[in-house]
């Protein structure tokens, strides 16, 4: 249970970071698509190494020579599930600390968006700026995002641990 619960802060680490850059450089990462690339990946792909270490990790330190697709799978889910936890936790005292720094981003978010939808007289339609409002008045609500990166963690932790129950289940010979 301590490898699961230490698996699961370390693959929270780098998803909480990589998500607090991009809300806070939001402007700056809309209008540069490589450092927006480079920090989506990161958020992907740091996680996914990871995330494979430590089924590895697990599979090494298995008492049985028989490591199947179903224990690599039950373990990736704990982690999964420990991992979202945790960056919901972070997330949720992240936007709860930093209401007002939050507030100023939705409204520079609000702006760039309308900004991108005005149409060629210069001006956007009431219904869309409606929308864009909608939506971004989430944005300043804590357990909004954390309910968003628990789910989107846990669609990602379970394809994770289909892909690491492929690799590292043992070769049945006989």
């Amino acid at each position: 249970m301590k490898k699961i619960i230490f698996s699961s802060f370390i693959l929270s680490l780098p998803t909480s970071l990589f998500t607090i850059i991009k809300l806070l450089y939001i402007e700056t990462l809309i209008d540069n698509k490589a450092y927006n690339l480079i920090i989506s990946l990161g958020t992907l792909l740091i996680p996914f190494a990871l995330f494979l270490f430590f089924i590895r990790q697990y599979k090494l330190q298995s008492p049985k020579n028989d490591f199947s697709f179903g224990n690599a799978f039950k373990y990736g889910i704990k982690i999964s599930v420990g991992w979202a936890i945790f960056v919901a936790i972070i997330m949720s005292l992240f936007v709860g600390l930093n209401k007002r720094k939050i507030g100023e981003i939705s409204s520079k978010s609000k702006a760039i968006a309308i900004e991108k939808i005005v149409d060629n007289n210069g001006s956007a339609s009431a219904g869309q700026k409606k929308r864009i409002e909608q939506m971004l008045a989430y944005q300043n609500n804590p357990w909004f995002l954390s309910g968003i990166n628990f789910v989107l963690i846990l669609f990602w932790g379970t394809v994770y641990s289909l892909i690491a129950g492929a690799i590292f289940k043992s070769k049945v010979t006989g």
